[in-house]
């Protein structure tokens, strides 16, 4: 019996499992429906403040502004993205309408589906395969990069960067991903990706863009507020799924190594989890610091996982996987930050070549509060295990 087959044996045979499911499910659903709720009156309450910006002034339309941001990074995380993975708890119908939020915020649903739950689900890390850790010359996210003498900066300005990320994917990525076919998509989903930006990305300036322009008397204000919205959403969504897999506790994978190890033990050594403890945080990333529960379980229900966790970290303790977890979100920043830090320094870094080696705490890249719980992987099949890694910092 595989891992991934063992894990799923231990939780259904944990008495309150059924329970929890049934609990999830329902969750699950409020929670799609309150979020989108949400999202409709922050942007109702920001085109009211729009109207009205000769009589309230400009302050109300900056609040209402970020405010409905928020929400819909929020939608982004606990809907759209759980509906790309057909996790929310509805039919798959249904689950395709939750993933088209995305193409309403300007982005595409299919080539959403093709990066991220194919691409960067399957291959996590590796290179050339995950599009995730692409940094295109800019940022150095992987040991098998080129390095370049203005990586050393890089600590420094991705967060810069990081405000870009969805103003890409609106006006340049998905046409450039098209063009060049970098999914190897069939025809036939060629030209339905072509209809949805054709269709959605208009709607999308239309609504974020030209509608509150024209409430505010002012095509230039509100392309301001617009670019404003793109930075600040572009920023958080990066920085969240940057933290997940890029900050100094995870191996980073290579095609050969992807070869070598079980999918598993890949999915818990690439990924991390961070304040689990926190349960607004929980609610508004749409569980997505259970990042190692998300990406052994991608279609099952986000509000499971808190459930579930315990069980995950005890199973991996017994089966010598690794289980990686910051306690608090700052310390998650600070990890990506020393990991910036430290692959714009240097052309190596031994942990990312290899998992026999250990991580490098003496550098600085673990940061203080990180913990890596049980011992390094065993290599399924082979019965050969790994040194441990002795990585808890107190």
């Amino acid at each position: 019996m595989n891992h991934l087959s063992a894990l799923k044996a231990y939780l259904n045979d944990h008495p309150d499992f059924e329970r929890w499911k049934r609990e999830a499910h329902r969750e699950g659903r409020r929670k799609c429906f309150s979020v989108l709720a949400l999202w409709i009156l922050s942007y109702a309450l920001y085109l009211a403040c729009a109207g009205n910006l000769s009589g309230w002034g400009l302050f109300p339309v900056v609040v209402s502004s970020v405010a409905f941001t928020l929400v819909t990074t929020i939608a982004m995380f606990a809907v759209m993205h759980d509906g790309s993975h057909n996790a929310s708890g509805f039919t798959k119908r249904t689950n395709g309408v939750w993933s088209k939020t995305i193409s309403i915020c300007g982005g595409s649903s299919i080539l959403w589906y093709h990066q991220h739950c194919v691409a960067h689900h399957m291959h996590t890390n590796t290179p050339g395969r995950d599009y995730d850790i692409e940094g295109g010359g800019l940022m150095r996210l992987h040991v098998e990069d080129p390095l370049l003498s203005h990586h050393k900066y890089q600590h420094l300005y991705a967060w810069f960067l990081y405000g870009f990320a969805v103003f890409m994917w609106v006006f340049v990525s998905d046409f450039a991903d098209l063009a060049k076919n970098k999914h190897r998509l069939p025809k036939e989903v060629s030209r339905r990706v072509w209809r949805e930006i054709l269709v959605f990305k208009p709607i999308a300036l239309g609504l974020f863009w030209f509608l509150p322009a024209c409430l505010m008397g002012s095509f230039w204000l509100g392309a301001g507020f617009f670019l404003a919205h793109l930075a600040l959403m572009g920023f958080l969504l990066a920085l969240v799924f940057q933290m997940a897999h890029t900050s100094g506790t995870k191996l980073m994978g290579t095609q050969a190594l992807e070869r070598e190890r079980g999918w598993v033990a890949r999915q818990t050594e690439t990924t991390t989890n961070f304040a689990t403890g926190n349960r607004f945080l929980t609610w508004a990333l749409g569980g997505l610091n259970f990042q190692v529960e998300h990406h052994l379980f991608p279609d099952w229900g986000h509000t499971l996982y808190p459930k579930i966790a315990p069980s995950v970290k005890a199973f991996c303790e017994a089966h010598r996987l690794s289980y990686h977890d910051f306690p608090k979100f700052r310390q998650a920043v600070s990890g990506h930050y020393g990991f910036l830090k430290y692959l714009g320094d240097r052309s190596s870094a031994p942990d990312v070549l290899s998992p026999r080696q250990k991580i490098v705490t003496e550098t600085g890249v673990l940061p203080r509060g990180a913990v890596r719980v049980g011992r390094a992987a065993e290599r399924e099949g082979s019965g050969e295990f790994f040194e441990p890694l002795k990585t808890s910092v107190a």
